[in-house]
């Protein structure tokens, strides 16, 4: 189903890049990236198209997955030029070209890929004349300690009390020279593993007792963690276009308990027995909360992310869900709640049928998901492209994966 741009998101990403032209607030950005991401789990690669355009004619600053799925849209749907172009501006931001060498991103006609070859020292040389060396080797070394500690296992008091004092060095460096303007770890502007640890340490001291922290002893007694939590500098530098808020949201949810600061989640259960698909979530308080949170970095509601998971998209939804299958596949095993409740959890027969109900989740899941093929209508040539395998496409776009459990329900007798 074709679902068009609102029209008044486009009305808002215009007047407001004429009245913020000197410091945008990437706020619209990251609006008009969920609409466009929504558009490519819709498999309306048109669309997705045409809004990650708009996107980057209106804001200087493209994320670097960003500019890797919109150069996918353009590649399926016939777009080569723009694939081309967009596909070397990720190069002058550090994607190394053999990392493309995926199924769907070959399509691009040979002659086009030959051109971006002939072209790659240089624009290397554009990404390698922004990284700031002295700024790296600094985050490298508070890694490499951070690395030294966890692999010598010492003891938690001791790392702590490393990860405070690396906390000190990350709020100077951050508050003094601002962000890395391109990845240099990865696809990452900075270390998500130093960052994981400087937000696990601050949401633990939120908490103490749920950690089995005591304040008023060494090292926790000298320790003022709000003088050098990275969280309000992280903020600034999402809205200011420099830093993802996906990767903002995964650094910050790090030993993080408090409800009102959860990124959110569903569960969905494939009942056998009524043949429906159901949601449990949490309530409809807790769910604005979270989408306030999600909110305030930079980030989609809740219910748009899950609808980005590629289960749901394709899997798990009431129209598709093969759930004939999955019953003649549990009777042939003699998989159904009655005979579970007949079996003690230790049991070595229950462990067994456990295991083999598994097995024929994954195989009915992985015939389904091969055999969902489809054609799309291309903007550069009369003729179509054959998508064969809906996951297999939805697997080279970078989406931040929505925290979503699945559990199956078998038939009670």
């Amino acid at each position: 189903m074709k679902y068009p741009i609102a029209f008044t998101l486009l009305l808002h990403i215009t007047l407001f890049s004429v009245s913020a032209q000197t410091e945008p607030n990437y706020r619209v950005y990251y609006d008009t990236i969920n609409q466009a991401e929504l558009r490519v789990f819709e498999l309306n690669f048109h669309e997705a198209y045409n809004t990650y355009k708009q996107a980057f004619s209106t804001f200087e600053k493209r994320h670097l997955n960003d500019l890797h799925n919109a150069s996918l849209c353009a590649i399926v749907i016939g777009e080569h030029a723009q694939a081309k172009e967009w596909i070397m501006e990720m190069i002058t931001k550090g994607v190394d070209i053999n990392t493309l060498n995926t199924r769907y991103f070959k399509k691009l006609p040979e002659p086009m890929w030959e051109e971006i070859r002939q072209s790659n020292s240089s624009l290397r040389a554009i990404y390698l004349s922004r990284v700031d060396s002295s700024y790296m080797a600094i985050l490298d070394t508070l890694r490499a300690r951070e690395q030294d500690w966890l692999i010598k296992r010492r003891a938690k008091e001791s790392y702590d009390s490393l990860v405070y004092g690396h906390a000190k060095v990350l709020h100077a460096l951050i508050s003094e020279r601002g962000i890395p303007p391109v990845p240099i770890f990865n696809r990452h502007h900075l270390p998500l593993d130093v960052l994981l640890h400087h937000f696990g340490l601050r949401n633990q001291l939120k908490f103490p007792k749920e950690n089995g922290i005591e304040l008023n002893v060494e090292p926790y007694r000298s320790m003022d963690f709000s003088r050098y939590d990275l969280e309000p500098l992280l903020r600034h530098a999402v809205f200011n276009g420099d830093l993802s808020p996906q990767f903002l949201g995964l650094a910050m949810s790090h030993s993080e308990v408090d409800s009102t600061r959860q990124l959110g989640g569903f569960t969905l259960c494939a009942d056998l027995n009524t043949k429906t698909i159901t949601q449990e979530s949490a309530s409809e308080e807790n769910l604005k909360q979270i989408d306030q949170y999600r909110q305030s970095i930079g980030l989609e509601s809740a219910h748009d992310a899950a609808k980005k998971n590629i289960k749901i998209a394709l899997y798990f939804n009431q129209e598709s869900f093969p759930f004939d299958v999955h019953i003649r596949g549990f009777k042939e095993i003699g998989y159904n709640l009655k005979v579970m409740k007949t079996l003690e959890p230790i049991n070595e027969e229950f462990h067994t049928l456990a295991k083999k109900s598994i097995s024929v989740i994954i195989e009915t899941e992985e015939f389904f998901l091969k055999n969902n093929g489809f054609r799309i209508k291309r903007n550069s040539d009369k003729e179509d492209i054959s998508i064969e395998n809906n996951q297999d496409l939805l697997k080279e776009f970078r989406f931040s994966q929505s925290i979503v459990s699945y559990f199956i329900i078998p038939e009670s007798l």
